[in-house]
């Protein structure tokens, strides 16, 4: 109870209580779709069995970072049923089983009450009265039912620690007349009034793994859950401001769409105030965004919407300096922001002069992380000349980032007077040996470390140590001696708001920063946390891909 508890799962009991919405098993739902001619039915003809009760899902809220529950988004692919042939679940199963687990799993068909019974009030196997003449309907009680389960949509949907899965492919057989009875809103995914809301819903505040389009697995062969994770979380959309939202929904397609439109945008404003409102971490890594997405973040800071956020994390996407250059004039906006990650973002100089610029009014911002972007010695000249005025950063990471010596001179210059700074990462740059002694010289009667280049015998670290980048010392040895203890503990914030597993070298990094404080020492290094391009598992929580394949679940 705990751990249900900590997720925010007290936030879904009332309507699971209630009976206004019914889980699934996922135990069942993949038993289903292995059998002969296996076929999802309305809520009202399934059997009790098909269903989790509450105390079974606070129970299946295990050591993981997320709340066991699936939320399904899907086009209905006829009126009176959403996936008559079974198509739909047979791809909800086998993600299902790649995940494991007997997780909950809500599918509004088979979750909320439908119009299924007859006039002899016996529920049938499809939704009735869309047939000319054809009666249906609900009791009194399970309309009243319905109401309150649609009321709750946004807070499946949007809950942080809900994973969403979206439908977004048709069956390859679905323009087969013979098949699928093609009326009503046959729209596409994306054109669809309920599918955008959903899937703009679920594009908060979730976490990167925590929303998969399985539209994008061709579902041949075996799938691993890492391997559908990769597959699957590319193409998500931006958060969107809800006035933005109803102006798209002009566009969308509903059924009923004199009544659900303004249902819809009410019910997300509603959630997006909530859930902006509540959010102190964002992780939108490895999405595949560009500058636009990067923009889109910026209108959701620049309105005031996120309040609390504490840290952003925007690494291995692409926003280039034109999303760089966005995000700094946000940044004095973000009054409570404290970590900034564009790891891997194909930033240049131009994005980190726009950084630099900004970095005086972030009077919050304690750690950038810009490590494996382009921004040579250009950029890096220009956040040396803003460091003695960044009052509050603490941690800088230039790893990789096609800096030499010029660039690593001006850092040398403007380290004396850069006091708040106590992490730097330079490993991976062009450093020469000269440019080097000037940044030792730097850190002279500050007992200050730095990274500069790569240690020997520290390539691969079997999942432990990772790359921990060169140490050069001026502070005393114990502070040394500390750092190779190590420790795991700090790493839990940072995996769970990367969307990563746990354990592998953030560990160390965690356990790394606590061990120099221990020893004394004002360290002035960054690790890279993940294997480099081409290497194996072993390196870090953030941005590499060996921690990927770490983990059999999201986070």
């Amino acid at each position: 109870m705990g751990k249900w508890k900590k997720r925010g799962g007290p936030e879904l009991e009332a309507v699971v209580a209630s009976g206004a919405v019914a889980l699934l098993s996922a135990r069942w739902v993949v038993a289903l779709a292995k059998g002969e001619g296996g076929v999802l039915q309305p809520r009202q003809a399934l059997p009790d069995e098909a269903f989790l009760s509450l105390s079974q899902v606070q129970q299946a809220t295990t050591g993981k970072f997320y709340l066991p529950v699936v939320c399904i988004s899907h086009c209905w692919l006829q009126p009176d049923h959403p996936d008559p042939r079974g198509h739909n679940l047979r791809v909800v199963a086998r993600a299902l089983e790649a995940l494991g687990g007997d997780v909950a799993v809500f599918f509004d068909f088979c979750s909320m009450h439908q119009k299924c019974r007859g006039a002899d009030g016996a529920p049938g196997e499809r939704v009735l009265g869309f047939a000319a003449g054809e009666a249906g309907g609900r009791f009194a009680s399970e309309d009243a039912l319905f109401r309150q389960a649609l009321g709750s949509l946004g807070t499946f949907y949007a809950h942080p620690k809900t994973m969403v899965w979206k439908l977004t492919a048709f069956p390859p057989d679905y323009d087969d007349p013979q098949r699928y009875q093609r009326e009503g809103n046959v729209a596409q995914y994306a054109d669809r009034g309920w599918c955008f809301c959903e899937a703009s819903w679920a594009a908060m505040v979730k976490s990167s793994r925590m929303v998969l389009d399985l539209g994008k697995n061709s579902g041949e062969g075996a799938v691993g859950w890492v391997d559908l994770i990769r597959a699957c979380r590319q193409g998500r959309r931006a958060p969107v401001l809800p006035s933005a939202l109803e102006e798209e929904l002009e566009h969308k397609h509903f059924t009923n769409g004199k009544d659900d439109r303004p249902a819809v945008a009410e019910l997300y404003a509603a959630g997006f105030k909530a859930r902006f409102g509540a959010a102190e971490v964002l992780g939108y890594a490895q999405l595949g965004w560009g500058h636009d997405e990067a923009k889109a973040v910026v209108a959701v800071l620049a309105a005031g919407a996120a309040p609390k956020l504490r840290v952003l994390s925007l690494g291995e996407n692409s926003i280039g300096d034109e999303g760089a250059r966005a995000l700094a004039g946000a940044l004095p906006r973000a009054t409570a922001l404290k970590e900034l990650d564009l790891y891997n973002n194909s930033i240049g100089a131009e994005g980190a002069r726009a950084l630099a610029g900004a970095l005086p009014s972030a009077t919050a911002l304690e750690k950038l992380y810009l490590n494996s972007n382009s921004i040579g010695d250009e950029g890096a000249r220009a956040l040396a000349v803003a460091l003695p005025s960044a009052t509050a950063l603490k941690e800088l990471n230039l790893e990789n980032n096609s800096i030499g010596d010029e660039g690593a001179r001006a850092l040398a210059v403007a380290l004396p007077s850069a006091t708040a700074l106590k992490v730097l990462c330079l490993k991976n740059n062009s450093i020469g040996a000269e440019a080097e002694a000037e940044l030792r010289r730097a850190c002279e009667g500050r007992r200050l470390r730095y990274g500069a280049r790569p240690r020997q015998g520290l390539g691969r670290g079997g999942g432990r140590v990772g790359w921990l980048g060169a140490r050069l010392h001026a502070g005393p040895p114990g502070a040394r001696a500390a750092i190779g203890a190590g420790g795991g503990a700090r790493a839990q914030a940072l995996h769970q708001r990367q969307g990563r597993p746990a354990g592998g070298g953030g560990a160390v990094r965690r356990g790394l920063q606590g061990a120099v404080r221990r020893g004394g020492g004002v360290e002035v290094r960054r690790a890279r946390l993940g294997p480099r391009r081409g290497q194996g598992g072993g390196g870090g929580a953030r941005g590499g891909r060996g921690a990927q394949a770490a983990g059999a679940h999201p986070q």
